[in-house]
Parts: structure tokens; C-alpha cells; sequence
């Protein structure tokens, strides 16, 4: 298959269906998506995207982004664009083989929400056409996280400054996985926030940032019509990050406060606590017995613990020490195969 040809931006390409357009012909749109602007849909938070199936042998993407953003392409299960980079307005252009078989494609948001916003403007199929959109998976899994969920630094290393081109949600652990259990995921992951505290004592903590559908000046609100089978809640580590010390009785009371918000807003779901494989004693410790007892003071049920294994020095480092790629598969492994042992008992 070709790569992509970047061609300046044309205006008149077919719009994008507009919400509630899952029917035939239409696209399913993955991830926290607002459509608010009439330009067309607009993804922040990473792993955001789109499923589609169409006839055709020439895919144009009229796309657009406010920072330095990146997409992955996936036509019937092969990556053939592992990294799209997006720069204001483009005209993408991908040329394909003549197929006899329906298509299958999948355009995913690698960037975080801090990266900026990236608007899917126009899609065109010339002498092709837009066909049903995929089934959807059974069930869905839902990571409140931070940096660590995102894919942060995962392409670089230790040496490496960060740069956009170093983060890929689908590199991270939570992707993989939704991959490995097939499951939709939806990933609300944000660098740097925390429960009580952000790493740079930034104001707006992960909780009070959960429901944005875009970053600030104009976030809204997500419907909260979405709702997951299990939810992954991987933070805590930026509060203790760079030595903080969150006070114990206000970090336990949050921490509850945050998985009641979660079990009220997926009722059905499952909760599984981690702690995550970046901090190392005396602070590693102090998380596990908060997390621990925010578990017993919100005695919810099926609610469980899961400690991510430290992350160990010959698996190599992300950038500023971040979880490398071996790491976030490991990871997986361990949270896919925690997940598989709970199913398997009849506990989700």
C-alpha cells in the first residue's frame, strides 16, 4: 500500500455524519468526540477516532489541529500509517490498491488533550462509497489516568527530550489492553494531574478535568450516556511526584469521593484501583495504604486492587523516566490477564 500524500487544504470535501449518524451508510465515532462545532467533530483526549467501512481506492481526509497532533491509520487490521503528524489545516490523500472486499478503516488520536484539539473536517471517497459502520464490541472498558495511561514519552528514552512525537496512546498499556480482551476502550488520561494535587501544582486536578470534552477556554461537558463494563483508575502518582506529600485523610476522603462519582456514573461497571509501576518506597508505600483505605471508606462493591510491578531499569525508560514500551506491554499483560482471572470467577 502507498503512505499518505500532504496536499494543501480543500474546502468541499463530504461531510462527516453528525451525531447520532451510527446507521448505514456513517461512521462510529471512538472516544470522548464533540460535535458542537458545525466545522465537524473535535477530538482532545487521546485514543479518540473513528471506524468506518467503504468502498474505494482513494481515501481524502480534510483534517485540522490547533497543536502538533498526530493520527494513526489502520485499513482491515494493518497500520499502514503508524504516525500522521497534523499541523493547522491539511488535506491528507491516500491512495490505495484496487479491492474487491469491503474496507475497514480505523483513525485513531495518539496526543493528549495538552497537545491540543483535532478536528475531523471533511472525508471524501471519489468514486467510492461510505458502507455501514462496523458492529460495535460487546463490552467497554474506561482509564481515568494520567500521563502514564497516555502513552507520555513511550517512543522515547531517557536521554530523549519530550517532543510530541514521543507519546502514542495505542503504545500504552491501556490500549493493549482493550486490544488483548477485545473491548472498546476510552481513555480519559491527562500528563501531570493527580487527585489532590497536579505534578506542577497547575490548578484543575484530574477529577475537576473528567467530564471536559476539549481543554480549556471552552471545555463542555461530556453526556455521560457512555458507560463501561470496567473502569481502570490509575492515578496518584503525580501527587506524590517531585517529593509532594498529599495529606492522608484528604487524599483518601477524594479518592472515595472519586470512585462513587465513577460507580454512580457506570453503575454496572467493575473498579479496579491501580498503582502505577513509576513510584518507588517511601512514596510507593504511602499510595498503596491510601488507595487501600479509600477502597474500604467508599465500601463499594466490586471494587479491586491492582499494583503494577515497579518498572525495572534493563526495560528501558520513556522520556523523564516514563514506562517504555516493554513496560507498558507488560503492563498489559498483568492487567489483561487480572481482568481474565476476574471474568473467569464471574466477579465482572
Amino acid at each position: 500500500m502507498s503512505t499518505p500524500v500532504l496536499t494543501p487544504a480543500s474546502p468541499g470535501l463530504n461531510r462527516w455524519p453528525l451525531p447520532g449518524c451510527d446507521t448505514q451508510p456513517g461512521v462510529r465515532y471512538l472516544g470522548r468526540v464533540d460535535f458542537r462545532d458545525a466545522l465537524g467533530p473535535r477530538l482532545a483526549w487521546p485514543a479518540c477516532g473513528v471506524q468506518f467501512c467503504f468502498h474505494g481506492e482513494r481515501l481524502e481526509l480534510h483534517l485540522a489541529s490547533d497543536g502538533e497532533n498526530a493520527i494513526s491509520i489502520r485499513i482491515d487490521q494493518q497500520l499502514l500509517v503508524p504516525r500522521l503528524s497534523v499541523h493547522g489545516e491539511c488535506h491528507f490523500v491516500l491512495p490505495l490498491p484496487a479491492a474487491s472486499q469491503p474496507r475497514h478503516c480505523e483513525i485513531i488520536k495518539l496526543t493528549e488533550a495538552f497537545v491540543g484539539t483535532l478536528q475531523l473536517r471533511g472525508l471524501a471517497l471519489p468514486a467510492g462509497q461510505l458502507l455501514p459502520p462496523p458492529p460495535p464490541l460487546r463490552q467497554r472498558i474506561l482509564f481515568c489516568g494520567d500521563s502514564i495511561s497516555g502513552g507520555f514519552g513511550v517512543l522515547g528514552d531517557a536521554a530523549t527530550d519530550y517532543a510530541p512525537w514521543t507519546c502514542d496512546a495505542t503504545r500504552a498499556y491501556g490500549w493493549l489492553t482493550a486490544s488483548a480482551l477485545q473491548m472498546e476502550p476510552r481513555l480519559l488520561a491527562w500528563s501531570g494531574l493527580g487527585v489532590t494535587r497536579n505534578f506542577d501544582d497547575s490548578p484543575l486536578t484530574w477529577p475537576e478535568r473528567a467530564d471536559w470534552m476539549l481543554p480549556l477556554p471552552d471545555p463542555g461537558l461530556d453526556d455521560g450516556l457512555w458507560q463501561a463494563d470496567i473502569v481502570v483508575l490509575n492515578l496518584g502518582t503525580n501527587d506524590f511526584a517531585g517529593g509532594g506529600q498529599p495529606v492522608r485523610q484528604d487524599f483518601v476522603q477524594r479518592y472515595a469521593q472519586l470512585l462513587g462519582r465513577l460507580r454512580q456514573a457506570h453503575p454496572q461497571a467493575a473498579l479496579i484501583c491501580c498503582l502505577g509501576p513509576v513510584l518507588m518506597p517511601p512514596y510507593r508505600e504511602r499510595l498503596r495504604d491510601y488507595v487501600h483505605q479509600a477502597c474500604r471508606q467508599s465500601a463499594l462493591a466490586r471494587t479491586y486492587c491492582l499494583e503494577f510491578a515497579p518498572q525495572q531499569e534493563e526495560h528501558g525508560y520513556g522520556v523523564t523516566r516514563h514506562p517504555s514500551v516493554l513496560t507498558q506491554q507488560l503492563m498489559a499483560r498483568q492487567l489483561s490477564g487480572f481482568i481474565s482471572g476476574l471474568q473467569a470467577a464471574g466477579l465482572v
